[in-house]
C-alpha cells in the first residue's frame, strides 16, 4: 500500500513569486505561509506551513515558491482553501509584503 494514495498535492507555485531587498541594508524579515479551510462562509486556520525569520542580503531575493514547495503540502479534504503570505520586517514590525490566493481540492 501506498501511504498518501489519498492525498492531493497542493499544486506548486511556478511563479516568479519572491520578496526582494532593493534597500541598501540585509532585510530582516518573519515570513507566514498558511492554509486556511472555508466552512461555510469563512475561512479558519487549517495548516502553518511556514513561521520562519530569513535574512535577505542587500540586492538578493527570497524564492516563495522555493521554500513552499520544499514543505510537501498535502491536502487530502476536499473544499475551498485561501493560501496567505504575509513577509514582515523583523525589526520595525511592518507589513512588507501580503498576498492571498483561493485554491479547490476536489
Amino acid at each position: 500500500g501506498c501511504y498518501d494514495c489519498d492525498k492531493t498535492l497542493v499544486k506548486p507555485i511556478t511563479s516568479q513569486s519572491r520578496v526582494e531587498n532593493l534597500g541598501d541594508t540585509n532585510a530582516n524579515i518573519k515570513l507566514s505561509v498558511k492554509i486556511y479551510k472555508k466552512d461555510t462562509s469563512l475561512f479558519s486556520d487549517y495548516r502553518e506551513v511556514i513561521n520562519r525569520n530569513y535574512v535577505i542580503p542587500v540586492g538578493g531575493s527570497l524564492d516563495l515558491a522555493e521554500l513552499f514547495n520544499k514543505e510537501n503540502v498535502y491536502i487530502s479534504e476536499p473544499g475551498i482553501y485561501r493560501l496567505n503570505v504575509t513577509a514582515i520586517d523583523y525589526y520595525s514590525g511592518r507589513v512588507v509584503t501580503r498576498s492571498s490566493e483561493e485554491f479547490s481540492i476536489t
